[in-house]
C-alpha cells in the first residue's frame, strides 16, 4: 500500500498518520487479468479506483459497435468512471485491463464516509477532482487545436502510450483510424 500512501500524501500533505491509516484500512488490493473489465457500461460505478500496477483504458461502443477509447490509465492513476460514480448513474463507458493490472480500491459508501470523516480526505478528493478536470480540458482542447499527428507526437512524452497500447486503441484515442495511424507513424520516422 506504499504506492497508495505516497498518492494520498502527494494531494493531501496535511493528512496525519492515524487518517492516512484509517483511509488505507478502506482500500483493497484487486487483481485484473488482462481483458478483465473493471465496470461495464450500463452499470453504476461503486468503486473509486487507483491504479498500482497494469494498464487499463476507458471506452464507449458505438451503436456501430466501434469501441472508441476516450482515456488510458497507468499506474498512480486513478481509474474510476468518475460521472457514475459521483451520480449514482448508469456508465456510459466501459473500464477494462489491457495488461493484468492491480488496482487499488475502496466502495462509494467508504469514501463518502472518510469525506465526512476527514477534512484532509475531502482536500485529496478536491485535488483529485482538479486534476481530473484539467486532465479533461486538455483532452478535449488537443481535439479542437490540434491536428491528428501532434496529438500523436505529445504522447511522446509517455512511453507507456507507444509501448504498452495496442495500435487499434491508440489510434481510437487519437480520433484517427488504424490506417492514418499507420501513416502517421510512418512520416514520422
Amino acid at each position: 500500500m506504499q504506492q497508495l500512501q505516497q498518492f494520498i500524501k502527494q494531494l493531501s500533505p496535511q493528512i496525519t498518520e492515524l487518517e492516512l491509516n484509517h483511509v488505507l484500512s478502506k482500500f483493497q488490493i484487486k487483481h485484473l487479468d488482462r481483458d478483465a473489465f473493471l465496470i461495464k457500461r450500463d452499470r453504476i460505478c461503486n468503486e473509486f479506483s487507483i491504479i498500482k500496477s497494469g494498464c487499463l483504458k476507458i471506452f464507449y461502443d458505438t451503436a456501430s459497435g466501434d469501441e472508441v477509447n476516450v482515456w488510458f490509465a497507468f499506474a498512480q492513476m486513478p481509474v474510476t468512471e468518475m460521472h457514475s460514480f459521483i451520480t449514482r448513474q448508469p456508465s456510459q463507458f466501459s473500464i477494462q485491463a489491457i495488461e493484468k493490472s492491480e488496482i487499488y480500491t475502496a466502495s462509494y459508501n467508504d469514501i463518502q464516509q472518510l469525506y465526512k470523516q476527514f477534512n484532509s480526505f475531502q482536500n485529496f478528493g478536491l485535488r483529485l477532482t482538479e486534476i481530473i478536470l484539467v486532465k479533461t480540458i486538455e483532452r478535449l482542447n488537443s481535439f479542437q487545436t490540434q491536428t491528428a499527428e501532434e496529438r500523436y507526437q505529445q504522447l511522446f512524452s509517455n512511453p507507456d502510450y507507444l509501448n504498452r497500447i495496442p495500435l487499434k486503441d491508440l489510434a481510437s484515442f487519437l480520433g484517427v483510424t488504424p490506417n492514418s495511424l499507420s501513416r502517421l507513424r510512418r512520416n514520422l520516422k
